[in-house]
């Protein structure tokens, strides 16, 4: 079944579920099981209590490398350095990869002077001083078609991938020479994780494998239950503390010792009405900044949890949605299923400012997605202090984090699905059609 063929069932199946009945449910944040129903997600409240808070911007850093193509924030700085000009900056395309109509979300991964890619079961290396000189090339999968989503983790010397098919696949990332490969029971749209000598990968079915870095043998393995109306994508696992942080298409979130399997706790975002349930996919990477676990699911809340103990700390119904989000020092930045840029103070959940990306129709604002416009939006990422977001048709928008106020409007190229990353002092960002964008001054 094509891409477009899956969007077409999809969205048949969203505008039956966006009629369903609504009630209110309480959270309890003494207990670790999170059930929350939504009500019609008609407009955000600006918390007057906080006006007078300032938002303080950490010193910007340096980032050389991005370890994972699911824009995991584990060990990136709150606040990325780029040596840009934002008046007149210097933009170059560089065409690294054939691109392809079925990928979902698309990234780069940059570690050792590399950037690496990956496109219709091949991946790709190149240098990334120069990214029209490739490294090397290597195809994991022949079967190309119908591959949605996979990605890529880097550690030291190896790379894990996925690319949507049934096989996990270890490179050395230097040579791009293969190392072992697992059939896994099914086919996996996330992108894998190493940690602490162990690759962590999970399938559209809700299986987890725990498989040895060295042997590539399975150390341990548990199944979640299945969300059978879902998205093309998945979340990813995400470390923490020698534990393992997955969450699973069924709106269940579990923590897990990641040595035994061992499970911690375990937190449900599901959102049911009586014999109806709302979409419950979590398409977002966790994440984890001072001991609290942000995220949301599709049902539009955003949640504060515990990383530890698996409680509630709280829960913002009007701020979620969206698959990334960013967090620097006392506030977190995101963009909610109406497509509002919000800042967020990350100890009560209130909304700081927020900002509309786009015109939002009335009769849209109920829904349990994003408009269902042709425009997505994708970040923020904080570079020098201000938030960038790229949008599908065509734009970088920049804007101040203390404020909302918006800086600057810099025309891309149309087909943009991923967010903003910095290696460098160079801004990065990857299309759809396989064209990276760097900009710099």
């Amino acid at each position: 079944m094509s891409i477009f063929k899956y969007f077409i069932l999809l969205t048949t199946l969203l505008t039956l579920s966006s009629c369903m009945p609504e009630k209110e449910v309480k959270l309890d944040p003494n207990l670790d099981y999170v059930d929350f129903i939504p009500h019609g997600a008609d407009s955000i409240e600006i918390d007057s209590a906080i006006s007078e808070h300032v938002i303080n911007i950490p010193n910007a850093k340096k980032n050389n490398s991005w370890h994972s193509s699911s824009f995991s924030l584990n060990n990136i700085p709150h606040n990325l350095y780029a040596k840009i000009n934002l008046q007149n900056p210097k933009i170059k395309t560089y065409k690294l990869t054939p691109g392809s109509e079925s990928s979902s979300r698309d990234n780069i991964v940059v570690a050792n002077d590399t950037i690496y890619t990956s496109s219709r079961g091949t991946v790709f290396a190149y240098h990334l001083s120069n990214p029209s000189k490739k490294r090397w090339k290597k195809t994991v999968e022949k079967e190309k078609d119908n591959l949605v989503g996979g990605g890529i983790y880097y550690k030291d010397k190896h790379i894990a991938i996925t690319t949507g098919g049934k096989d996990l696949v270890i490179l050395n990332s230097y040579t791009g020479k293969e190392v072992w490969r697992y059939r896994l029971s099914n086919i996996s749209r996330s992108t894998p994780v190493i940690y602490q000598n162990r690759v962590y990968v999970v399938t559209i079915d809700n299986a987890l494998y725990a498989i040895n870095l060295k042997t590539g043998f399975v150390e341990w393995g548990i199944k979640e239950a299945h969300e059978n109306l879902g998205f093309l994508g998945g979340s990813s696992p995400e470390s923490y503390d020698k534990s393992i942080i997955m969450p699973f298409s069924s709106g269940k979130i579990l923590s897990i010792n990641a040595e035994t399997g061992k499970e911690i706790w375990s937190a449900s975002l599901s959102a049911t009405s009586g014999d109806e349930s709302y979409i419950n996919d979590i398409d977002m990477v966790p994440v984890i900044k001072d001991g609290i676990l942000y995220i949301s699911s599709h049902n539009g809340i955003l949640y504060a949890i515990n990383a530890a103990k698996g409680t509630l700390e709280w829960a913002n119904r009007y701020a979620g949605g969206h698959s990334q989000l960013w967090v620097a020092n006392d506030y977190l930045y995101t963009i909610n299923k109406n497509n509002q840029l919000l800042a967020i103070y990350k100890v009560t959940g209130s909304v700081k400012w927020a900002v509309g990306l786009e015109a939002i129709k009335k009769s849209k604002k109920a829904a349990i997605l994003f408009s269902d416009n042709s425009t997505t939006f994708n970040g923020p990422t904080m570079i020098n202090g201000n938030l960038y977001i790229t949008s599908s048709n065509g734009h970088l928008l920049v804007f101040n984090a203390v404020s909302g106020k918006k800086l600057k409007d810099i025309k891309i190229k149309k087909g943009n699905n991923s967010p903003v990353i910095t290696a460098g002092e160079h801004i990065y960002f990857l299309s759809g059609n396989g064209t990276l964008t760097v900009i710099g001054q």
